[in-house]
């Protein structure tokens, strides 16, 4: 009776050993499996939501906000519209003294420069319920990048940094090579971060790498268990997780790329304990072999909301006059998106043509000092891209800028 219990004893060690076995075999196919499915299913997400637009919007900036508006539809006419009314009023004066009179009877007070950005954009849903509405700002984005290819190979990079082949190339070959663990994407609103993110996904996918994309908004509280979940099932223990992750990054080295875990808008989740769940995202994949965390986050709440977690990444801030740079000496990399039509510091010059042509445009007066239209163009990228789709008629001397 005692040789039987030990021999149930033995073939129970030997049961829970084979299945762990199998478990640690089987495991990493099956997480790889997941990662690629949640991955898809956030770029599918990004698509119907006109985040991420493969077909149409391929040259992300270049074709301004028409062509978004153009894809995108009733939720950026309804964006615009929400901007236009905050835009044209700094402390309770009108950028402009002009005043128009609607069609009804009643007079309303409308600054001259609102009433032109709405037949403007009443002019763009005459176009959008065109036929050919596509097919012109198509021609329109075909004519821009014509232009621009003309540059020099370094201005072109610069002037078009979010051309997708280009971007999608650099940030790939950053991931390659950086020996940083952690990279940060920043940038202001609009400028294409969850778009170039999209791409960078899509094209792994594609290329069948291994690849984790999450957006922030959905993981909760308890971002590290949240993966866990989503990637296993809840009832496993760590113990397999670990080893499984572990054995992804060693065979995926040997195809020369690293496993790459994608959290798009780290901004956009406000949970008090999300910041500490991120510290200990980026610690766990950075202690894995060939794993690296790429996040991205607009540059206002990196300073403000981020800044404590900055200081623990170690990330220094990104030098403005360059488009991309990193320190090899430093465990985190910023990636910053820094587009022809937006800069952290305007020289006087430009900022001067700029505010010349809102005048010729907009017919405003000047009463505004400098530092407010400073804060205009550094806070509102929607009226900025409005400068450039007005001056369609004088695409060299935008160009200068």
């Amino acid at each position: 009776m005692e040789f039987i219990t030990i021999a149930e004893f033995v073939l129970q060690i030997l049961g829970v050993s084979f299945i762990s076995c199998i478990l640690i075999g089987i495991l990493p196919f099956r997480i790889v499996f997941k990662m690629r499915k949640i991955s898809k299913s956030l770029v599918y997400e990004f698509k119907k939501t006109k985040k991420f637009i493969p077909e149409i919007f391929v040259d992300i900036n270049d074709t301004c906000e028409k062509l978004r508006l153009v894809v995108g539809g009733r939720k950026y006419r309804r964006r615009i519209r929400k901007e236009i009314k905050s835009l044209f009023k700094i402390d309770g004066r009108w950028l402009s003294k002009y005043w128009c009179v609607s069609h009804s009877k009643k007079k309303l007070k409308i600054p001259l420069a609102q009433k032109k950005l709405i037949l403007f954009l009443e002019e763009l849903e005459k176009i959008l319920d065109s036929k050919h509405g596509t097919e012109v700002f198509s021609n329109h984005r075909q004519e821009l990048s014509e232009l621009l290819d003309k540059k020099d190979k370094e201005y072109y990079i610069v002037y078009k940094f979010m051309q997708t082949k280009g971007s999608v190339g650099r940030l790939k070959e950053s991931l390659i090579l950086n020996t940083s663990k952690k990279l940060i994407i920043t940038s202001t609103a609009g400028n294409g971060k969850s778009s170039l993110l999209s791409y960078t996904v899509d094209s792994l996918i594609k290329s069948f790498q291994p690849v984790l994309f999450l957006n922030s908004r959905t993981l909760g509280p308890s971002p590290l268990e949240n993966i866990f979940g989503m990637l296993v099932n809840p009832r496993l223990r760590i113990d397999f997780l670990t080893p499984s992750f572990f054995a992804i990054g060693v065979w995926n080295a040997i195809r020369g790329f690293p496993i790459v875990v994608v959290i798009d808008a780290i901004n956009e989740n406000d949970d008090d304990s999300f910041k500490t769940g991120l510290i200990a995202i980026c610690e766990y994949f950075s202690g894995l072999p060939n794993y690296k965390v790429l996040m991205s986050c607009r540059n206002e709440y990196l300073e403000i909301r981020f800044h404590d977690l900055m200081e623990k990444l170690c990330v220094d801030r990104d030098d403005p006059e360059s488009s991309f740079r990193y320190d090899k000496e430093k465990s985190a990399c910023m990636f910053s998106i820094n587009n022809y039509y937006h800069r952290d510091d305007y020289i006087s010059p430009y900022l001067n043509l700029l505010i010349d042509k809102y005048h010729k445009y907009f017919k405003a007066k000047n009463i505004l000092p400098i530092r407010e239209y400073t804060r205009l163009l550094n806070t509102s990228l929607l009226l900025f891209r409005f400068y450039f789709e007005s001056e369609k008629n004088e695409i060299e001397e935008i160009n200068r800028v």
